[in-house]
């Protein structure tokens, strides 16, 4: 019989993984910081305002084509990277989720 069951589930179980799921422990203190600043904002704030980012369009791909081949390709795949790590579409859904109907999305010009 498998002993899995006896694991502790909590966020202390990813944090002490081996180095080769330090990704994924990085991606759980993540969710669980998000989910403890929404919370915070959706108690404290009746009002939430929160620019309405294109983030889909902000990650695009900078490599180009064959005949025009694109320009620092490495510094625009990091910058995706860390746009991504940083979560801002889960936060904003988040905090929808949490204070239903006081979030605003404002234009970001």
């Amino acid at each position: 019989m498998s002993t899995n069951w006896r694991m502790p589930h909590s966020p202390a179980r990813y944090r002490t993984t081996r180095p080769r799921n330090a990704r994924f422990s990085l991606a759980i203190s993540r969710t669980f910081g998000k989910r403890a600043s929404t919370t915070d904002l959706a108690r404290r704030f009746d009002l939430i305002r929160v620019e309405d980012l294109k983030i889909k369009n902000m990650v695009g791909s900078a490599r180009g084509t064959d005949q025009v081949p694109g320009k620092n390709v490495r510094a625009k795949a990091g910058l995706n990277r860390s746009i991504h790590a940083a979560g801002w579409g889960r936060l904003v859904t988040r905090l929808e989720q949490k204070a239903p109907g006081r979030v605003e999305k404002v234009d970001p010009a």
